[in-house]
């Protein structure tokens, strides 16, 4: 045990002394590496809402679960008025949750995180050129098998 004061300048002596293990980073000479288009098995490790070109948006960032790109990271967003029942936000619930929700139901987003399906990247051309990886497709693991795909999964 270690000999601390607390806040008010008196010993303390039965607080534990903690080892703190620093966190590793791994720098790489890539600032940024596109995916080839393709569809993956991602799982959701974050959710987070911001200010988009012309309304708020949804940031949906998932990790590549398997194959030659596992750890990787991509992000779709999803404008938050897209809550029609044939919009993005309907697509990915699905895609997660297995079955269509009905017109009132209600489901929190962040109950998302942690949960993994198929993503279909494709690689697009924004302006000035610049090329960026952007999620298409979202589709549930059961249904995954049964869907008619351009080209080998990764």
């Amino acid at each position: 045990m270690k000999m601390d004061q607390n806040l008010s300048g008196h010993s303390n002596s039965t607080s534990q002394y903690v080892e703190r293990t620093p966190f590793t980073v791994i720098i790489s000479p890539e600032k940024f590496r596109l995916l080839p288009a393709d569809f993956y098995r991602a799982k959701l490790c974050d959710l987070s809402e911001k200010e988009g070109k012309f309304d708020r948006v949804f940031q949906f960032t998932f990790i590549i679960q398997k194959g030659k790109y596992k750890g990787a990271f991509v992000s779709g967003l999803i404008n938050k008025s897209s809550d029609g029942k044939h919009g993005k936000i309907w697509q990915i619930i699905r895609a997660f949750t297995g079955y269509k929700l009905d017109v009132f139901d209600s489901l929190s987003l962040s109950d998302l995180i942690g949960k993994e399906c198929f993503i279909n990247v494709e690689e697009r051309v924004g302006e000035a050129g610049r090329r960026f990886n952007a999620i298409a497709e979202y589709v549930h693991i059961d249904e995954f098998k049964n869907l008619k795909r351009y080209s080998p999964t990764r």
